[in-house]
C-alpha cells in the first residue's frame, strides 16, 4: 500500500515533535532535581541507551520465538504428511 503524502507528512511531524518532546523534557528534568543541563543531557542519554539496549533485546527474543514457531510448524506439516 503506497504512502500518501499525508502519511508522510504526519510521520515527520511525529519525528520533529518527539526531538522537541526529548529536548524539552530534558529542560524539565534539569530543572526539577536541580542539576546542570549537561548533567541532565548524560543521564537522559542513560535512560535513551538503556531503552534501546532493551528493544534490542525484546527484537532479538521476538525473532527466537518465529523461529522455533517456524520450526514447529515445519515439524507438524512434515509428520501430518507421513514423515518422522
Amino acid at each position: 500500500m503506497p504512502e500518501g503524502r499525508i502519511a508522510v507528512c504526519l510521520n515527520w511531524a511525529a519525528v520533529l515533535l518527539a526531538y522537541a518532546h526529548w529536548i524539552f523534557g530534558t529542560l524539565v528534568f534539569s530543572s526539577t532535581l536541580f542539576i546542570g543541563t549537561l548533567d541532565a543531557v548524560a543521564v537522559m542519554a542513560r535512560y535513551l541507551a538503556s531503552a534501546l539496549l532493551c528493544r534490542m533485546i525484546l527484537l532479538v527474543e521476538l525473532a527466537g520465538m518465529r523461529g522455533v514457531e517456524e520450526v514447529d510448524t515445519a515439524r507438524l506439516s512434515s509428520v501430518a504428511a507421513g514423515g518422522t
